[in-house]
């Protein structure tokens, strides 16, 4: 019982540190790729600016996707059964903040299916 509510604070925490590595990324690529627009300089700095920028994006971005496949579970909606998806499955879904299209490797079927921060045992226990 204390490792499933360990593990659901853990699965929070991871979450909330997504959100802030996606704010703390948008942040230092933005202000990277609009100085190097409204500044006066070289070209090649510029360039060079910009391709920064486009590394602090793209490698947050990552950190922020990896941080998510790893917090929780995913419920089917149509047997009820929990499931972690495979990390090319993860990636290839479509999804909106808390849906994810994917394929349920108990029933097979493919739906959009909600994230849970842990197992439907721990779940049932806390209400």
């Amino acid at each position: 019982m204390m490792k499933l509510i360990d593990e659901r604070k853990e699965n929070k925490r991871k979450l909330i540190l997504e959100v802030v590595v996606v704010m703390i990324t948008l942040l230092a690529s933005c202000t990277l790729i609009m100085l190097s627009g409204l500044l006066e300089m070289e070209t090649w700095l510029r360039v060079t600016l910009i391709a920064i920028g486009l590394v602090v994006m793209f490698g947050g971005i990552g950190v922020a996707a990896v941080l998510e496949m790893t917090a929780g579970y995913f419920e089917c909606r149509k047997c009820g059964e929990y499931f972690v998806p495979t990390k090319t499955a993860y990636i290839m879904g479509a999804h909106t903040v808390m849906h994810r299209h994917l394929k349920c490797p108990h029933c097979g079927k493919r739906n959009w299916c909600r994230r849970r921060l842990a197992p439907k045992d721990e779940e049932k226990e806390n209400a």
